[in-house]
């Protein structure tokens, strides 16, 4: 009975500890060779041999990726400059003409480009802008019935260029 308890306690430690040991499981890589050191309270580390293809496999448990030495990712962002509350485009189905109505925070530089559906520029405007809400009509009436695409780019005397897009779909009725 003693023995019996002593080889139960025994297998429960060791199960407990194997547990334990599964739960902390960091980064690691399959290189060829490599190492670490610690130097001022810093953490150096390398390899060499890293593998040649790019691919990233994953699991439930697991991330394989191309390039070593990934502990986190570093996050990198961008600014996306939109025109959606300073440009309205109107009104859309258009039968002779579509209006471009802005209201804008800086003067600066409005052009606009109308196009067809393959890439042809029909109408080219440049205009010099001012703080403020204006309209500007264009004349579509002699286009035939299609689908054209508008894209205005606003360079404002401060800050960076917006640029935006709209589907025009013009027809005769």
């Amino acid at each position: 009975m003693k023995k019996t308890l002593i080889l139960a306690s025994t297998v429960l430690a060791l199960f407990i500890t194997g547990q334990a040991a599964a739960q902390s499981i960091g980064p690691s890589t399959l290189d060829a060779a490599g190492g670490s050191t610690s130097l001022s309270g810093n953490t150096y580390e390398w390899s060499v041999g890293d593998m040649a293809v790019i691919s990233t496999y994953t699991s439930a448990s697991l991330v394989v990726t191309q390039g070593t030495l990934q502990p986190f990712n570093i996050p990198t962002g961008v600014n996306v400059i939109t025109l959606d509350k300073q440009l309205k485009v109107y009104p859309n189905p258009a039968v002779n003409t579509v209006l471009l109505e802005y209201n804008l925070d800086h003067a600066g530089k409005l052009d606009y480009v109308l196009q067809d559906i393959t890439g042809k520029t029909i109408l080219q405007r440049s205009l010099t802008v001012k703080i403020g809400e204006s309209k500007e009509a264009i004349n579509m009436a002699a286009l035939a019935s299609a689908t054209y695409m508008l894209n205005v780019t606003y360079k404002p005397s401060e800050g960076p260029q917006q640029i935006m897009t709209f589907k025009i779909i013009k027809s005769n009725s």
